[in-house]
């Protein structure tokens, strides 16, 4: 197996354990699970994640590698201009909807009483997200606090509503009829309302 085969086997194993974390929990899921979704043996997953929470690292690492790649993006996509709330906001959906596991992903690690995600991310998006609080910085009010409240609303309804086979957010037990995208939408005009 050459180099490009491994680093793509491990980017399957990575995508599978997060599908899996984010459906199931750290807990509830095995590695066997993974193996067996992935198409290769236990033994191969162990070989290159020694142990599942070695793999839960890894998962956390490229969940939030996702989002340090994607807000200096933000911020320079809006270069200085005074943007309504709504444009940053469906930014950040559009991205959520591009990584539909992330947001219940890191939904289940932040509820999860003995994750250290919310450290953690703090502590590598903290820079990110002063960048991205200039972007609806109003007056008075706490811009970071805003922004951190916004994110928090976005990716609880992207958690709790999974999207379809169509990409538009399903209610509960996979229910469609378009709560999901309904409940977005009012998140959204709520956001906007609370940082305009």
């Amino acid at each position: 197996m050459g180099r490009e085969d491994v680093e793509a086997l491990r980017r399957r194993i990575v995508a599978e354990a997060t599908r899996r974390f984010a459906d199931s929990g750290y807990r509830a899921t095995t590695i066997q699970q993974i193996a067996d979704a992935v198409g290769i043996g236990k033994t191969l997953v162990l070989y290159h994640y020694p142990s599942k929470e070695a793999l839960r690292a890894e998962v956390l690492n490229a969940v939030i590698g996702a989002w340090e790649a994607f807000l200096p993006r933000l911020v320079a996509s809006v270069g200085g201009r005074d943007v309504p709330p709504e444009e940053v906001l469906g930014s950040i959906v559009a991205f959520m909807r591009s990584h539909p596991d992330l947001p219940r992903f890191l939904l289940r690690e932040l509820l999860d009483s003995g994750s250290d995600v919310g450290a953690l991310l703090g502590e590598r998006l903290g820079p990110a997200t002063e960048a991205a609080a200039t972007l609806v910085q109003r007056d008075g009010g706490d811009a970071h606090a805003q922004v951190i409240l916004a994110g928090i609303v976005l990716l609880g309804v992207l958690a709790v509503f999974k999207p379809g086979p169509d990409g538009a957010l399903q209610g509960p037990a996979g229910e469609d009829g378009g709560l999901g995208e309904r409940v977005l939408a009012e998140a959204v005009r709520a956001v906007s309302r609370a940082l305009g």
